[in-house]
């Protein structure tokens, strides 16, 4: 399974939406950790680290785990 663009930035939106509902996490920290965990793995081409990675943005974002990351 090939990750596509569109899916990533899905995750970003969907990451960067989730602070809204976080009750134990700084929001700013957590915000600026998802736009720095992003920016840093921008230029990654491995496929299969592509993959692990987008594996756990959406584990977090679908657990809400925000102060995990």
């Amino acid at each position: 399974m090939s990750i596509k663009r569109t899916d990533v930035l899905k995750l970003y939106r969907q990451l960067l939406g989730g602070h809204r509902r976080m009750r134990f996490t700084d929001r700013e920290f957590y915000l600026a950790r998802v736009r720095d965990e992003f920016r840093r793995n921008v230029d990654v081409t491995d496929p299969g680290l592509r993959r692990k990675l987008y594996e756990r943005g959406k584990f977090i974002a679908d657990n809400e785990l925000g102060g995990l990351i």
